[in-house]
Parts: structure tokens; C-alpha cells; sequence
């Protein structure tokens, strides 16, 4: 279990340092039209900091399944004209993720006038927050958390696969 703990640990370092890197050397134009991988309060909630050190005992905060709803508002699109008239109208999409444990799980994102895009752990991790649930603030974050039934009815909708849990 201890080796397993640390292999997820430094793939999610990893994982940071990589997109670190690649949005450093993204040219401009690449940088406008990259969608972010969650909202920008997630992001700017991030602690800077030195990787930390998990204890290697398994407690039920490694493994407590946790669900969140952010709003997902891109700075260009805050604001689109509303069938040509000149009244402007808060444009903005939502972000759901479920977390297990420290690190996210499923992930969706739906923006007006777009198809939901719903992520997968494993699968889509390049396209994925990488960041601990402890470093997001989505905890502290009011009205932020949502209900398993919640999620799992949005997932569904979307035409998500059902999570097989696993059991030791």
C-alpha cells in the first residue's frame, strides 16, 4: 500500500511539473485557445509549495469519496451579446469533480453552447486537475461541495459509465 501511495504521489508531481512546463513554452496563440483544466479559483487557491509528504498509513482522508461544484467562467466569455440585441449576459459554465481520496477521479466540464466534456482518471489525466484536494481551497470554499446523488445524477445524464468501486 506504501509503494502504491507513493507512485500515485509522484505521478500527480509529475504530472504538475509537465503542464508547468508545457504552458510555459505554449505559444500565445496556443496559450488563448487551450481550454484550462479546472477553474481559475482552484487554480489560484494552489499553495506553491515543496512536494509533499504523504504518511504512509492508509486513514479513511485518503480514501473519503468527495464531490464539488465550482463555477467555470473563461475571462473571454464572461460576457456574450444575447441574440444580437445589445443586452450583454453573464456567460459561464460549471465544473463538477469527484475526488477520491486527495486526487481527482471524474471530472465534468460544461460550458454554454458546447458538448460536456466528462474525464476519467486513468484515461484523460493530461486533461485533468492535477492538483491535491487539500491545495485546491475547494473545502474551504462555501456552497462548493455537493451530495454523491448530485454528481452521480449529472454523470449519468451526460451519459457517463457508472464507477465500479472497488473492494479489497
Amino acid at each position: 500500500m506504501d509503494l502504491l501511495l507513493a507512485c500515485k504521489e509522484e505521478f500527480h508531481r509529475r504530472l504538475r511539473i509537465y503542464n508547468a512546463w508545457k504552458s510555459r513554452n505554449q505559444s500565445v496563440t496556443e496559450r488563448e485557445s487551450a481550454a484550462p483544466r479546472a477553474p481559475n479559483a482552484v487554480y489560484a487557491n494552489a499553495q506553491i509549495s515543496e512536494r509533499t509528504i504523504i504518511a504512509p498509513q492508509v486513514n479513511p482522508a485518503l480514501t473519503m469519496q468527495r464531490y464539488f461544484k465550482v463555477p467555470f467562467s473563461r475571462p473571454a466569455d464572461i460576457y456574450k451579446n444575447n441574440n444580437n440585441n445589445d443586452t450583454r449576459v453573464p456567460q459561464q459554465g460549471l465544473w463538477y469533480a469527484h475526488f477520491n481520496g486527495q486526487w481527482i477521479q471524474r471530472q465534468i466540464e460544461m460550458h454554454p453552447n458546447k458538448t460536456p466534456v466528462l474525464l476519467v482518471a486513468g484515461r484523460d489525466d493530461l486533461h485533468m486537475c492535477e492538483i491535491p484536494l487539500d491545495q485546491t481551497g475547494l473545502t474551504r470554499k462555501k456552497g462548493a461541495e455537493i451530495l454523491e446523488s448530485e454528481f452521480e445524477t449529472v454523470w449519468l445524464h451526460l451519459g457517463g459509465a457508472p464507477l465500479q468501486k472497488w473492494r479489497p
